[in-house]
């Protein structure tokens, strides 16, 4: 079952059970993350502002490798974050350290989860901030807890599936729940140009199954903060 649509603001809303779990709400958008496994999955999204039962990603998660084909889910970029020290993906081994949300002087709703490395001396926090609107803003803190000096790689302060579905006879065909015969119902915004004068201009294009990044090699034109959005 689900919960009732969350109506305030925006709030963060920590679960400890069956999982260590956080609910971000802002505005009519709601982000699940839960500490599973080891890892810290993001599990579910909505922009209504429903909220689904934790239980529910405990009994898919225990379940998944009798309804994913191979690769299982336990094998899926499932994770919310990415953060590679050394050479080393530090995706699994996490343990639960603490969570909660604090009110900014502005109204903004700050939400902070902290996660501890079982095999290296690392100590995670995520941030996240809530302003009432549809956006969230992440970020993370990486603590070195170690003697020795550690390289980071690579950090991807937020990533993970965007939408899962399934029903009791297994996993949808997402183009057949979205009504459409496109190869994928998702399209991806963004500048298209880094060009003088050129720079607003902002396109829709196919979200392609593949891996799709956008960077920047001219300084700040059109590029300094890269920005895209997902519909």
């Amino acid at each position: 079952m689900s919960r009732e649509p969350i109506t305030n603001t925006s709030t963060a809303l920590l679960e400890m059970s069956p999982i260590p779990a956080m609910i971000y709400q802002s505005g009519s958008a709601v982000c699940q993350e839960a500490l599973w496994n080891g890892r810290w999955v993001g599990w579910a999204w909505s922009t209504t502002g429903k909220v689904q039962n934790i239980h529910s990603l405990v009994h898919t998660a225990d379940a998944a490798r009798h309804i994913l084909p191979v690769p299982s889910a336990h094998h899926l970029g499932l994770q919310a974050f990415e953060v590679e020290i050394d050479g080393m993906s530090l995706h699994h081994d996490w343990e639960w350290v603490a969570g909660h949300e604090e009110v900014e002087g502005n109204g903004q709703t700050h939400a902070v989860v902290r996660l501890r490395h079982q095999v290296r001396p690392v100590e995670l926090t995520i941030h996240t901030l809530l302003d009432g609107t549809n956006f969230f803003r992440r970020w993370l803190e990486i603590t070195n807890t170690g003697a020795a000096v550690a390289a980071l790689g690579r950090v991807q302060p937020w990533c993970g599936l965007l939408w899962r579905t399934r029903t009791a006879f297994g996993w949808n065909d997402i183009r057949q729940l979205a009504g459409t015969d496109a190869v994928t119902p998702f399209t991806l915004g963004h500048y298209a140009s880094d060009t003088h004068l050129w720079e607003g201009e902002f396109v829709w294009s196919a979200l392609p199954g593949n891996k799709v990044s956008l960077a920047g090699i001219q300084g700040k034109s059109g590029w300094g903060v890269p920005f895209l959005a997902v519909r």
